[in-house]
């Protein structure tokens, strides 16, 4: 059973604003907007590595074997943006919306169920390692990133412009504190 996830691309609308992030650090100046907005970056990426879901709205591919339900912990998922598969004659064929489905398990994990009746006259192809290929979003999509990781973000954001100097790095503990009940643990 070969399974193997890949990136897409993680273009999504901002989840804080700069406008958001300088109201937060009150500074009234253009200067460091550029500095901020990495910042901005930076702080997500932290939360992201702390969570382990993706805050940022991403896309991912995962390539299979076969039809076989499956666990995706990329969360939370937005959807399912197309499942492909290579057939028997080696054409690209699009599995229908009806032939699976995305449930969630629990706040870590989707589960991927393909429905038996609809796929089982498929004949995938024998020469491909991995014929079935599954595109997902992830991430929060603009406007619904909870407040909480806004808020953890806007705190990061702050202790980094607070603290350019290189010091070893720890998370904020009120930041751990507002983030931890989004973490996934493996």
């Amino acid at each position: 059973m070969a399974i193997y996830y890949y990136s897409i691309a993680h273009n999504s609308p901002e989840v804080v604003t700069l406008a958001e992030a300088k109201a937060h650090l009150k500074v009234d100046f253009d200067t460091d907007d550029t500095l901020i907005a990495d910042l901005i970056d930076a702080a997500i990426d932290d939360a992201e590595n702390f969570t382990c879901t993706s805050i940022r709205e991403a896309k991912y591919g995962i390539f299979m074997k076969d039809f076989f339900e499956h666990e995706i912990k990329n969360t939370p998922v937005q959807s399912i943006t197309a499942i492909t598969y290579k057939d028997a004659l080696e054409a690209e064929q699009t599995l229908p919306t009806t032939a699976y489905e995305l449930r969630q398990i629990d706040k870590y994990a989707y589960a991927l169920y393909f429905i038996e009746d609809a796929i089982s006259a498929i004949q995938l192809s024998t020469t491909q390692n991995t014929p079935v290929n599954i595109k997902l979003t992830t991430g929060y999509s603009l406007g619904t990133v909870p407040a909480v990781i806004k808020q953890a973000i806007l705190l990061t954001v702050a202790d980094f412009y607070e603290n350019r100097e290189d010091k070893i790095h720890r998370m904020p503990t009120r930041v751990q504190s507002l983030l931890r009940k989004y973490r996934f643990y493996y």
